[in-house]
């Protein structure tokens, strides 16, 4: 069953039609995460989709959730003032269909139905939960055009809020998408739950969070022999998280994060290596007044270096390819030959 769609009329108000919008120029997805809520707005040019708007905002849906299985009162706030500065944002376009789609903090907390309904009620917006196997597949769809054909296998991770998802895919010329999924995994640790039980600014506990990782790796790569495809030099690791972003923001320096400096970059394990410690050098203060952190992420950073740190222990590939799109770019992706094949459908 395909998520439910909305649709922006030309006077600008939302509405559920349960169907694509056929002949839209914009496409738009909602990527509400355990940690941040992220909008994306692309337009359809002759040459494809082409970036018009991107939002995010940090919102710790998954404040809390480890212990009380439930989106805390705060976090719900949180979110909900996210979401509708993404339902202003999306007023000014006309013939717009935006699919909307929730993850890890929204499946595992028990309220979340409730607080879902709200924000249709409140906003129009009409969440579909994903399992992990489609978070997976639109992941791996939103990084797509970022994968080298020298590489026959690549690992792609993303470190959310609540969990670490991680999948194995190889590129596969006769797919329709072009690459396959092997297997995935999706890790209880999160950059949320992390930093309120793990106390990653401790190095003892930093380092018990990486070996975890390591460990649960390892377990996953065995039966695919990973450790000897790395060896080989066959496979390519991509990171779509803001773990990812902010090391390469911060490797080059950046006085402001900029995607386009960012998204597509290739850092050695050395660099991200000398990143990290940086970031251990810095107090949370010091670490909050960076422009590419900020004072929602700065006791979060930590946790998602120790998820690499774990990571790259278990996989040495040696580099990182950095992804500034994910989830939210597989959903455009997706609607998009979605409406195509609609389009298609009504002609004939």
């Amino acid at each position: 069953m395909q998520p439910p769609y909305l649709y922006y009329n030309e006077s600008s108000l939302i509405g559920y039609t349960g169907v694509i919008v056929l002949q839209a120029s914009h496409f738009a997805a909602i990527d509400l995460g355990s940690n941040s809520c992220r909008l994306l707005v692309m337009k359809e040019t002759p040459q494809g989709l082409a970036l018009e708007e991107a939002f995010s905002r940090v919102v710790r849906l998954s404040e809390g959730l480890s212990e009380s299985d439930e989106l805390c009162e705060n976090a719900q706030e949180r979110a909900l003032a996210a979401l509708k500065q993404c339902a202003k944002k999306l007023e000014k376009y006309q013939n717009i269909t935006l699919r909307c789609v929730a993850t890890e903090a929204c499946r595992r907390a028990v309220n979340a139905p409730s607080f879902l309904k709200h924000v249709r009620q409140t906003l129009g917006f009409d969440f579909k939960v994903l399992s992990q196997k489609e978070e997976a597949s639109f992941a791996v769809k939103g990084i797509s055009g970022l994968l080298d054909p020298s590489y026959p296998y690549a690992l792609v991770f993303d470190v959310g809020g609540a969990s670490t998802e991680v999948v194995l895919l190889a590129q596969d010329p006769g797919h329709p998408q072009g690459v396959r999924i092997i297997d995935w995994i999706s890790l209880p640790l999160g950059v949320v739950s992390i930093a309120e039980t793990g106390h990653p600014e401790c190095a003892k506990s930093y380092l018990q969070v990486a070996a975890s990782i390591r460990d649960t790796l390892r377990q996953f790569s065995a039966p695919h022999n990973l450790d000897v495809l790395i060896a080989q030099n066959k496979v390519q690791l991509v990171g779509s998280s803001g773990t990812a972003t902010t090391a390469a923001a911060l490797h080059l320096g950046l006085r402001y994060y900029a995607r386009h400096r960012v998204d597509g970059i290739v850092l050695t394990f050395d660099q991200i290596e000398q990143v990290i410690k940086d970031l251990q050098m810095m107090s949370n203060h010091e670490r909050s007044l960076h422009p590419c952190i900020g004072s929602e992420r700065s006791d979060l950073v930590l946790a998602g270096m120790a998820v690499f740190e774990g990571l790259a222990s278990a996989w040495p590939v040696g580099l990182l390819t950095v992804a500034d799109r994910g989830v939210r770019d597989g959903v455009v992706f997706q609607l998009y030959e979605d409406t195509k094949n609609m389009d298609l459908a009504s002609v004939a």
